[in-house]
């Protein structure tokens, strides 16, 4: 009987353990985010960007996503035999948010068609910098009537009627 109270002490023990320390990395990365976004916005301002066009929770966005490829990639050059610098997934997201700033630059000079697959792109429009544009083939069009237009077999030649008018208006 006493060795099961020994075990039920020590998974409790355990339990108490992992929740305390699982609390310190949620800590952690939060303030690894907090201070991603500052740096982020000071390499922002360097590059002449006006930060206050853009919402925090877009940079948030962009800063969690490329501390997750950091460390991802500092896993991979673990697994290797790499540098240090390599190895060091802080170092790599310094310089991943250096590339990503001059990234933005591009991005808020022409618009998300610039590089559309990016981070920087992605959050933007999903936070209303940019707004999102209507496929080409849909324009005009609500989903009922492409639907309907495509059943009666007459899809390709209503939607060169729609963009002949939008062209002539």
């Amino acid at each position: 009987m006493t060795g099961i109270y020994i075990i039920v002490v020590m998974m409790l023990v355990a339990a108490v353990l992992v929740w305390l320390k699982r609390g310190k990395g949620t800590q952690r990365s939060a303030m690894f985010q907090t201070s991603g976004v500052s740096y982020f916005k000071v390499l922002l301002r360097q590059r002449g960007i006006d930060v206050s066009r853009i919402p925090d929770a877009a940079l948030s966005d962009i800063i969690r996503a490329k501390i997750s490829a950091a460390k991802k990639q500092a896993t991979i050059a673990g697994m290797a035999d790499a540098s240090r610098n390599a190895k060091n997934w802080r170092i790599i997201l310094v310089k991943s948010l250096e590339a990503e700033a001059t990234l933005m630059v591009s991005l808020m000079a022409a618009g998300p068609e610039a590089h559309p697959s990016s981070d920087a792109a992605i959050a933007l429009t999903k936070h209303g910098v940019f707004t999102a544009k209507k496929p080409a083939a849909l324009t005009g069009m609500t989903p009922e009537q492409f639907l309907e237009a495509t059943r009666r077999g007459t899809l390709y030649s209503e939607l060169g009627e729609r963009r002949a008018k939008r062209e002539t208006s």
